[in-house]
């Protein structure tokens, strides 16, 4: 049993030279990136890690391009908007994350996430956030939990604003 242990918690291995194990492998984070399944179908002859690279400079594109949608919604000038968008796509997550891009999948798409609840919030369109929080559940499962937590408070701060009390929110 300590043979067992020391291998797979005191070792330094990474996620992807664990074939099996509790973190798991690499094919288990590749069958959530819905990017994966694009590049494969535009790329299918190309050598996977220069698919991962490209992959990773369209995902921060698209982050920008996001976070530039939220910000437009809320009608921030077009300075602050391209500026406020360069430095969410690259931000020090998402510089981290190209050590494993795949976690960048989730990442690039919370800005469409709060804009979704924001659009809930001012003109009551559920569809939107329907469809987000289903994509970003199926995307990456664990991220979406910790999204989920703060996204409670999120709404309760958009609340507030648009309603100019936090009282009205409980209903005290």
């Amino acid at each position: 049993v300590f043979v067992v242990l020391f291998f797979f918690f005191f070792k330094q291995k990474t996620a992807y030279e664990i074939s099996a194990c509790l973190v798991g492998s690499e094919m288990c984070i590749r069958d959530s990136d819905i990017f994966d399944y694009l590049s494969l179908l535009i790329f299918p002859n190309f050598d996977y890690n220069r698919v991962i690279m490209l992959q990773t400079f369209v995902k921060l594109g698209i982050a920008g391009v996001c976070f530039y949608r939220y910000c437009q919604y809320h009608h921030y000038s077009s300075s602050t908007s391209i500026i406020g968008s360069l430095l969410f796509a690259f931000s020090s997550y998402s510089l981290e994350a190209l050590k494993d891009p795949f976690f960048l999948s989730f990442y690039i798409f919370i800005p469409l996430y709060f804009l979704a609840i924001d659009r809930y919030l001012i003109e009551k369109k559920k569809i939107g956030y329907i469809l987000i929080t289903a994509f970003l559940a199926i995307t990456n499962y664990y991220h979406f939990y910790s999204l989920s937590v703060f996204s409670v408070i999120y709404f309760m701060y958009r609340y507030s604003c648009l309603h100019n009390t936090l009282l009205s929110l409980i209903h005290i």
